[in-house]
């Protein structure tokens, strides 16, 4: 459901413009149902509860004289001690516990002591209810009554818990953490406590399915901890603390055959390390790096027959394995497991490994689970092809998890440069690792001294990345490096047609490079890792590729370098006629600074679409150059000052703002302006008495800007302009008179009538304005209007009706993206006071945070997310809804920052309160 249908029935069409899709080619995209995806969620929390309660009960089995746990029969799990047997119910719920909740579990607990009764079953039964939850006043009066069943007990966190069993905790941290002081009380030294936990539950999980008869005995506890230190030893110890990957593979599935891919410092070894902890059976790694192909199933099998066939029960088979080929004496090993024995083989360096080998051994081997892990190959597609399976990548880390590194290694740095390192190393986690000690020890903690002397190759201590991607490259053919290097010079996603019009300009001089051998380079590049391609055709580096890409740029000729620079200007000015791509339009902006095109820039300061995006920030220098240079004509130095100044106001640096336009007022005074620039003065002038709080310098100010008006949209823009000073002057009334009068104008000006909105996507509104001149700014403006009329009424706490949710229709339309994310927040308020909390969630996860990350509008995402965790909390989650503002503290924030994140962990810890959610107001802090 989109946001306008959730409200007036209406579709939202947040694409980058007509027929494209902003979340195309950026990870799995959002999710299409955000509650369903709780519920999954909450679901799968449950049973996570299970099994770490289950191994409580094993890691206490010595102090409680258990005999058996058994899992999954009668009851979720059944404990059989001396005298008694314990049937234990796990309940999880976000809400108290009701009587429907332990209604079946209590009444059929007849059967079970019916069974003791008849002396079929040994010893005094229990039925034990653990929940994490506490009673509601419905189950709390039963349970306290004296009709309550006196062999059956409810446990929640803090209540007194069964003698020797272990107590009910609010949630899975709390777990964890219980079950991990259990843990290091085990004399297994050699296995950390959490490593032990892990195997543990994978081990329970496994035996919930049936494995071992449903049962763990305290006879088999020894020998059972014995084979995981035993398995885990000879893996790659994963790194503590341990930070999951983007969309991270599952570290088990029930196929039999898997391949994990990633680029060299990726943390291929780690991961499987991590997987083995959580994996059940028995788990193998085996390294194939350093052997040849053909000598690989001899010594697998060799491997394997130690491990599992020379153990207790099978010595026999292991002295006699038959002589004969490497596969024979594999197929041998395979032949000799126990039937339904579950044993899974971490296959390092798979890549290494000749296809008909691999193949061959894989087939040998049939009753084996095989992980193979691999950098990206040649031989990949083919395998996957013939196994029928498909690759897993490593995605790298996300940002939450680059500030946690960075902070870790007392780097403090900001969501932007989170972001700025993600592009520099890809998120793979030896390269982010590498660049935090780097920032520390090289450049006095400073992140984004580190960033820009990474990105201008300008650092004096070589990275990890450009060793291990540089060696990548050494093994490319030449044309695959020379298209590598047009790819690092787009620096942005391009077609395949403009990928080859880019690196034809680079090889022009080489007559032997045909098109047909530069889509070839392309698919090499591809098929090594080094490029990525999306769904919709286009192909760019592979982010953790730059830095070794960027140094193949360095070397090609100069005029060939700029002949690239030439072309890539002019597809991608070709490409924003047609639509306007936040990121595409950052490198043209910086292709013009490249090739010496100081006009271009200062002439496309002044359109609306730079005040939604921001110059890059290279660029400011550029501008201030241009402003202060008394060679360059006033005119143009009053339009690079005037971009500094809109600059400045995007920023909120007030003061910056009122220096910028007295800079403008000193300009005007030494030099004619033309009509544009004495009207952009005069507005300048209108803002800055708004800002000054000074009603009668606005008053004046308003009538000198409307006798510079000479056109009706000049009009509408000064009275805008006006309203904002109101705004500024809290004369609330007035502002919202003027605005909406002024938003009036402009839908008379565009044809509108509301009921043309009321209902429609952004895209039947395009199609209704598109015949009027000037449609696009028009539209922006009745936008901006829109929601200055709604910031007046929240101020006057008067309803404002679908404003919001219409001014974000026309930002849309008009391409203004960083102010629909704005205005998105308080449509998201509106649907919460409306109490729509599920579309609340919904508009941000499918529309606003998809939007900051296409459109790089990252200073944009501290504020959604810390209001998105307090909707998680309303929603029956503020565990995860505190989790989330954890992640958030992490980043260097800003003042204004802090204080919302302060004030939104305040409303989620009362909403989590004792009293529950249903007191209170769901509703963003103003």
């Amino acid at each position: 459901m989109t946001v306008d249908r959730a409200v007036d029935g209406g579709t939202a069409d947040t694409g980058a413009g007509a027929g494209t899709d902003p979340v195309a080619g950026v990870g799995l995209g959002a999710v299409l149902d955000p509650v369903q995806l709780n519920r999954i969620e909450a679901l799968h929390r449950g049973f996570r509860y299970q099994h770490l309660y289950a191994v409580a009960c094993v890691l206490t089995m010595p102090d409680t004289g258990a005999r058996v746990l058994v899992t999954e029969r009668d009851e979720d799990i059944e404990l059989v001690l001396p005298g008694r047997r314990v049937y234990v119910q796990v309940k999880t719920r976000t809400g108290p516990l009701g009587w429907t909740d332990v209604r079946g579990a209590v009444e059929g607990f007849a059967a079970i002591r019916a069974e003791h009764a008849a002396r079929r079953r040994e010893g005094e039964p229990i039925l034990l209810v653990v929940a994490n939850t506490a009673p509601g006043p419905g189950l709390a009066t039963r349970i306290a009554g004296p009709d309550w069943p006196a062999d059956i007990r409810v446990q929640w966190p803090g209540a007194a818990a069964l003698p020797g069993l272990p107590p009910a905790w609010p949630g899975l941290d709390e777990a964890v953490g219980w079950c991990e002081e259990a843990a290091a009380r085990v004399p297994f030294g050699s296995l950390a406590p959490r490593t032990l936990v892990a195997k543990l539950a994978a081990h329970l999980q496994h035996v919930a399915t049936g494995a071992g008869g449903h049962r763990v005995s305290a006879d088999e506890l020894p020998s059972l901890l014995e084979q995981f230190v035993q398995q885990l030893q000879d893996f790659p110890a994963a790194p503590e603390p341990w930070y999951p990957q983007r969309d991270e593979p599952p570290a088990e599935r029930e196929d039999r055959l898997r391949l994990i891919v990633g680029l060299a410092g990726a943390g291929k070894s780690s991961w499987a390390g991590r997987a083995a902890a959580h994996c059940a059976g028995t788990v193998v790694y085996f390294d194939v790096g350093d052997l040849a192909s053909a000598s690989v199933p001899s010594s697998l099998a060799r491997e394997l027959s130690a491990r599992l066939l020379a153990t207790a029960g099978h010595p026999a088979e292991a002295a006699v394995l038959p002589s004969g080929s490497a596969l024979e004496l594999l197929a041998a090993v395979d032949r000799g497991l126990v039937r339904d024995e579950r044993v899974t083989v971490m296959l390092d360096n798979a890549h290494r490994l000749d296809h008909p080998d691999l193949r061959a051994l894989l087939e040998a081997a049939s009753r084996v689970r095989f992980v193979l892990l691999a950098r990206p190959w040649e031989g990949q597609r083919p395998l996957e092809a013939y196994l029928g399976i498909s690759g897993e990548a490593l995605h790298g880390w996300d940002e939450d998890t680059v500030a946690a590194v960075f902070t870790r290694a007392g780097c403090a740095l900001d969501h932007p440069t989170a972001q700025a390192v993600l592009e520099l190393t890809g998120g793979l986690p030896m390269f982010v690792a590498n660049a935090a000690q780097l920032t520390r020890d090289a450049f006095g903690a400073d992140a984004r001294a580190f960033c820009a002397a990474l990105r201008d190759r300008l650092h004096l201590t070589p990275t990890v990345q450009e060793i291990l991607i540089g060696d990548v490259f050494g093994r490319l053919g030449d044309t695959a490096r020379v298209v590598a290097a047009g790819l690092a010079v787009a620096e942005v996603p391009l077609t395949a047609a403009e990928a080859s019009a880019l690196t034809g300009a680079l090889t022009g001089a080489l007559t032997t490079v045909t098109a047909a051998a530069r889509a070839g380079a392309l698919r090499e590049l591809v098929l090594r890792g080094v490029a990525q391609t999306f769904a919709d055709g286009r192909v760019k580096l592979h982010d953790a590729a730059r830095l070794a890409a960027g140094g193949e740029a360095e070397q090609l000729r100069p005029d060939r370098l700029d002949a690239a620079r030439r072309v890539l200007s002019e597809l991608l000015q070709d490409d924003l006629n047609r639509i306007r791509d936040v990121r595409r339009f950052g490198r043209w902006l910086r292709l013009q600074a490249d090739l010496g095109r100081v006009d271009v820039l200062v002439e496309i300061a002044g359109d609306e679409f730079f005040r939604e995006i921001g110059f890059p920030a290279e660029l400011r220098a550029v501008l201030e150059a241009v402003a202060a240079d008394p060679g360059q004509s006033t005119g143009h130095r009053f339009r690079a000052a005037n971009a500094l100044a809109t600059w400045c106001h995007d920023l909120g640096d007030r003061d910056g703002l009122l220096a910028g336009v007295e800079r403008l007022r000193s300009l005007a005074a030494g030099g004619d302006l033309d009509a544009y620039e004495r009207g952009t003065l005069a507005l300048r002038l209108l803002n800055t008495a708004g800002l000054r709080g000074d009603a009668k310098a606005l008053r004046g100010a308003y009538q000198e800007a409307l006798s510079l008006a000479d056109t009706a949209q000049a009009v509408r823009i000064v009275r805008y302009t006006y309203a904002t000073g109101l705004l500024e002057l809290g004369r609330h009334e007035e502002a919202a008179a003027e605005a909406f009068g002024v938003g009036t104008a402009y839908f008379d000006h565009l044809g509108l009538e509301p009921d043309d909105v009321l209902g429609a996507s952004a895209a039947e509104i395009r199609a209704l304005v598109a015949p009027v001149d000037s449609w696009l700014d028009d539209c922006k403006h009745v936008a901006d209007c829109l929601f200055l009329y709604v910031c007046c009424c929240r101020h006057l706490n008067r309803p404002y009706g679908l404003a919001a949710l219409h001014a974000m229709k026309f930002y849309e339309v008009s391409g203004a993206w960083r102010s629909l994310v704005t205005v998105g927040q308080d449509a998201v308020d509106d649907l919460v006071e409306a109490g729509a909390l599920e579309d609340a969630l919904e508009l941000i996860d499918r529309h606003l945070l998809p939007l900051t990350g296409h459109f790089a509008l990252f200073g944009e995402v501290i504020g959604l997310r810390s209001q998105r965790a307090v909707l998680t909390a309303w929603l029956g989650d503020p565990q995860a809804a505190l989790a989330q503002l954890d992640a958030l503290e992490q980043y260097d924030l800003t003042g204004g920052q802090a204080r919302d994140i302060r004030s939104q962990r305040q409303l989620v810890e009362a909403i989590g309160g004792p009293e529950g959610p249903m007191t209170g107001d769901p509703r963003r802090p103003a």
